[in-house]
């Protein structure tokens, strides 16, 4: 029976029904490091899956190809099953999610994920995804970096990088132990002024427009107007109760093209770490917190970690 598990080609032994319990090993794979690229190429590679008993003899590795899917009628369920891809299933007459969770020795409700289930919606022969491990399936966006996703899924780098091969824009990698996270907010009230970067202005108000500490630009305005997320991220750091070293309070978001942007001296930051936040979305309000003295007053510090800072008038 042919069998194919994401992009690896398995070839698979074929049990007889009155034969002992066999074991399985896999060859080593050699783990292609994850990258962030637009298109690529790649020839399946082909793993040799040997089936052990008491008569090393016995070997069967009959050939499956890209394409084919996975059934439970096969010898599935008593191999080693190489989790390191997305496959689809068939499925059977009387399958469950649990059943089918068991099989693949994954969680319910990362069945549920990958195939949008609300209930225990299976019928014979319907096809679902099924994730290598627990945890669920995301499809890279333009600009999203492994790092960002680990911010935003709260997972360890290393995690995404050990289960995946590669990652570019529209193909879907697993990020284990994970669960789904809430859609973006739609933005409401003050959108930001648009420029022709990446980025918002993330107050509106007076930008004095003079580069100093740490690629930050300040923009005046009165106290407790809206600060707002100048693009798409997550909340990294949230400080408050404090003089943080002359910020006051302040927030740090990281971006998905992998920048981060910094807003301090707010009176009151209104998201925490951990908290997706949509451009033009409030995350503070403005204010005159840590190191403020002189002719700005209420104003924001406005940081860019790894990128130019757009708003510096030049």
């Amino acid at each position: 029976m042919l069998f194919v598990l994401g992009l690896l080609v398995i070839n698979l032994g074929i049990l007889k029904k009155n034969e002992p319990t066999l074991i399985s090993k896999a060859s080593a794979i050699t783990q292609t490091p994850l990258l962030n690229i637009q298109s690529f190429e790649v020839e399946p590679n082909i793993i040799n899956v040997e089936f052990i008993n008491s008569n090393t003899s016995y070997l069967k590795t009959p050939q499956a190809y890209q394409g084919d899917i996975l059934t439970a009628d096969g010898p599935l369920s008593q191999i080693a099953y190489i989790k390191d891809n997305v496959i689809n299933y068939e499925v059977q007459e009387g399958d469950t999610i649990l059943a089918v969770a068991e099989l693949f020795n994954i969680s319910e409700d990362s069945i549920r994920w990958a195939n949008d289930l609300d209930y225990d919606e299976l019928y014979k022969g319907k096809i679902i995804t099924v994730p290598p491990v627990t945890g669920v399936l995301h499809t890279i966006q333009t600009d999203e970096s492994i790092e960002f996703l680990a911010h935003l899924y709260d997972v360890p780098v290393e995690a995404i990088y050990n289960v995946n091969r590669v990652a570019y824009d529209g193909v879907k990698i697993v990020i284990p132990n994970a669960r789904p996270v809430p859609h973006y907010k739609e933005p409401t009230g003050y959108k930001g002024i648009q420029t022709q970067e990446y980025f918002i202005r993330p107050v509106r108000g007076f930008n004095w427009g003079r580069l100093h500490n740490n690629n930050a630009v300040d923009i005046a305005a009165v106290c407790e107007t809206p600060v707002v997320a100048a693009s798409d991220g997550v909340v990294v750091k949230e400080k408050h109760d404090g003089f943080n070293s002359g910020y006051g309070n302040y927030i740090i978001i990281e971006h998905m093209n992998g920048t981060k942007t910094l807003y301090a001296h707010n009176t009151e930051n209104i998201v925490s770490v951990g908290d997706i936040v949509y451009q033009g979305e409030v995350i503070a309000t403005l204010g005159n917190t840590g190191n403020v003295y002189g002719i700005t007053g209420c104003h924001l510090h406005f940081e860019v970690q790894g990128a130019e800072n757009p708003f510096v008038v030049k």
